[in-house]
């Protein structure tokens, strides 16, 4: 690793034929690394993106990466230069995903890479199949 606060952006995960890319993984200490999703959406919109974090955040960790926080970052659509709207907000999403993913870790560890975005978003609420269900 390096030192806290050091970043890699678009950092790919390969393990067993399931791919993913994470928009930032910052090195938080320790061994331990937070993965941020970075989406251009509403504040209020960015649940429709967990899949992707919760899909990203497994294939990281299947990789060998040590998650301590998996971070959604939305940049805020309808602030207007030089207005005092916040330009980004960020939302912590490592409690939901955790629990989101226990079901789905099993799953992935035997899955094609098209299956495991489907039970990525059954998991996280986002439709799609999984075992036993269509897609």
């Amino acid at each position: 690793a390096g030192k806290v606060g050091d970043a890699i952006f678009q950092a790919t995960f390969l393990h067993e034929g399931v791919v993913a890319k994470a928009d930032v993984l910052e090195y938080a200490g320790e061994g331990q690394w937070d993965l941020y999703e970075v989406k251009s959406c509403g504040c209020n919109s960015y649940r429709g993106y967990l899949p992707d974090l919760a899909f990203t955040g497994s294939a990281a960790r299947r990789a060998g990466v040590s998650l301590r926080r998996t971070v959604m970052v939305t940049v805020n659509t309808e602030a207007a230069a030089g207005s005092h709207e916040e330009l980004f907000a960020t939302f912590d999403c490592t409690d939901e995903l955790l629990t989101a993913q226990e079901g789905l870790i099993p799953m992935l560890e035997e899955s094609t890479c098209e299956q495991s975005l489907d039970w990525a978003l059954q998991a996280t609420g986002g439709g799609g199949g999984g075992p036993g269900g269509g897609a």
